[in-house]
C-alpha cells in the first residue's frame, strides 16, 4: 500500500491546513461514502474514527484525521496488496 505524499494534496483540492470538525454529511463527502455508510462503520467501530463534542449528541470528524485516513488507504491502480 502507498501512502498518499503530502504534497499531492493541493492537486486534490485539499487543504492540508483546514482542521475544522465537519459533521457527518460533509464527512462521508470528503470520503465519497454515503451517510449510511459513515454510521454504519461509527457502530462497528472502523475508521475513521468521530468526535462526539462534550455535553452534546453532536459527532463531528475532524478533516485532518479523514486525510490521514485516505492516505493510509490510498493504493495505486494495480498495485497489489501486502
Amino acid at each position: 500500500m502507498t501512502t498518499l505524499p503530502k504534497q499531492s494534496l493541493p492537486l486534490l483540492g485539499i487543504d492540508p491546513r483546514d482542521n475544522r470538525l465537519v459533521d457527518e454529511k460533509e464527512a462521508a463527502r470528503v470520503l465519497g461514502l454515503s451517510v449510511r455508510t459513515m454510521q454504519q462503520r461509527r457502530y462497528l467501530g472502523q475508521e475513521p474514527y468521530p468526535v462526539q463534542l462534550p455535553d452534546s449528541r453532536a459527532i463531528r470528524y475532524w478533516l485532518p484525521s479523514l486525510y490521514e485516513y485516505i492516505g493510509r488507504g490510498f493504493k495505486l491502480f494495480g498495485e497489489a496488496d501486502i
